[in-house]
């Protein structure tokens, strides 16, 4: 896994925000993210996790770190952080029902991160890879690193409609949750307005070195 190492680092997907307020389950969210990314391909990591009592609730913050190893000099990763606000339990009658809801407000943020190891991979002197490093960023992206891009913009897209999709469950609780076939549709209409505008319309190509995801 070279996420942390000596990897060149491009942030493709810039927080994302994906924002509920009213009724969920939170066990049904964190299985939909999970269900969502390991059909991507993607291995789940927990990052961190934190919780404190308030007075109007619960505040509950949940960082994922979900990777996926393209080769042993590419991976793709997608920042998850999950955060609920004012978390309460409550009972609502579905159906005739009772059933058990939490209830407060829920905001996941999505990052998609693009890491390469090329300088190992063809033992580039540090000015070859430089430059091959420029051209790729302001001149000229190569296809392979491209079709890398790509993929983790369809899987950020894939997991995004999941989550909407689940939150519009709870606003109709009457809607099941959606098809693969469903959220597949979704997911080529939403890739291809962003390949109209370049990539994606969240997505932003840097370079942060500095910056560590």
């Amino acid at each position: 896994m070279m996420l942390e190492v000596n990897a060149e680092r491009y942030l493709v997907i810039n927080n994302r925000q994906i924002e509920h307020e009213g009724i969920f389950i939170g066990q049904e969210l964190f299985h939909e993210i999970n269900h969502a990314l390991e059909h991507r391909g993607y291995e789940i990591f927990e990052k961190k996790s934190e919780d404190r009592v308030t007075e109007e609730g619960m505040d509950v913050y949940v960082e994922l770190r979900p990777y996926k190893e393209k080769t042993a000099y590419v991976s793709l990763m997608i920042k998850v952080k999950i955060s609920f606000k004012n978390m309460t339990n409550i009972v609502k009658e579905i159906n005739g029902l009772p059933k058990n809801y939490q209830q407060g407000s829920v905001l996941v943020v999505l990052d998609g991160w693009f890491f390469t190891e090329w300088e190992q991979r063809w033992g580039m002197k540090p000015v070859v890879w430089f430059l091959k490093s420029v051209i790729n960023k302001l001149v000229y992206i190569f296809p392979q690193e491209e079709s890398y891009r790509n993929e983790l913009v369809e899987d950020a897209a894939y997991l995004t409609n999941r989550i909407k999709k689940l939150f519009r469950s709870y606003r109709e609780p009457e809607t099941a949750l959606p098809h693969e076939e469903d959220v597949r549709v979704s997911v080529e209409e939403e890739i291809k307005k962003g390949s109209e505008k370049g990539f994606d319309e969240d997505a932003v190509y840097l370079d942060i070195k500095k910056n560590k995801p």
